[in-house]
């Protein structure tokens, strides 16, 4: 008896869990360049603790469009103490922001966070982006763009 009361409990505390994940929202992320001469943005949302990856690089009249399909993103988040880290390796190539710590600026919201930061980006030049299957070379990239970033995330 002591053991299905247990296993039904266990399976109740895990359903619960479940619960709790679903109701999380992706985050949306804004930045534009800082240094002069770059037209390289970045517009869209970001996952939160499910798939919901849609962020669209652009530079002048060229763009791709960043998604789950094909994608695995990480994202290192913890605003308060000054840390933003964002990895999508999309299609053979890799996407880089991160946040340089002093600049993080977070204002706590009701139920989620607001913050403001200076970043830098690595990402492939959106006038070289081609089909899936493409090998991209060391001049496709853009490197360590400084950028202005705007983060927002609520429930």
């Amino acid at each position: 008896m002591r053991f299905g009361s247990l296993l039904a409990f266990s399976l109740l505390a895990y359903a619960c869990h479940g619960q709790a994940l679903a109701g999380s929202a992706p985050a949306s992320l804004t930045c534009t360049p800082l240094t002069k001469g770059s037209s390289m943005q970045l517009d869209g949302t970001i996952p939160a603790s499910e798939e919901t990856l849609s962020l669209v690089v652009s530079s002048r009249e060229h763009r791709y469009t960043l998604s789950d399909a094909g994608s695995e993103t990480t994202v290192i988040e913890s605003l308060a103490e000054g840390v933003f880290a964002l990895n999508i390796r999309s299609r053979g190539f890799d996407t880089t922001l991160y946040a340089i710590p002093a600049t993080v600026k977070a204002t706590p919201l009701p139920y989620g966070t607001d913050a403001r930061f200076v970043a830098k980006l690595t990402a492939l030049r959106p006038s070289r982006h081609a089909a899936a299957g493409a090998s991209y070379l060391y001049d496709d990239y853009v490197r360590d763009i400084k950028m202005s970033c705007h983060y927002r995330y609520e429930i």
